[in-house]
């Protein structure tokens, strides 16, 4: 099999595979809640700031940074729950705090 021949039956396995798991999460009930999920923050987005912040800038004129946005967030969930082996070693998971963030 040329080189050409072999690219062309990997990308379209890979692309089968992309498709599948499409098909598979949009059928589930985690695409629901993710929907669920960007609906409300986009709810939370416009209280906040107005349409202005899908041009990526506040209402009061600062430039958002998605990703710092997406780090700190994910930050914090990470912070609900007991991981650090130094402190709180018997602490339980602020479920409540890792649903809201």
């Amino acid at each position: 099999m040329s080189d050409k021949t072999s690219e062309h039956t990997s990308n379209k396995q890979a692309s089968e595979a992309v498709n599948q798991s499409s098909q598979a999460l949009s059928s589930s009930a985690t695409y629901t809640a993710i929907q669920e999920m960007l609906l409300m923050q986009k709810v939370l987005n416009d209280m906040t700031n107005g349409d202005q912040w899908r041009t990526g800038v506040t209402q009061l004129g600062k430039v958002i940074d998605w990703r710092r946005c997406i780090v700190m967030e994910s930050a914090e969930l990470i912070d609900s729950y007991p991981w650090k082996h130094w402190k709180s070693v018997d602490a339980v998971i602020d479920i409540e705090n890792a649903r809201v963030e």
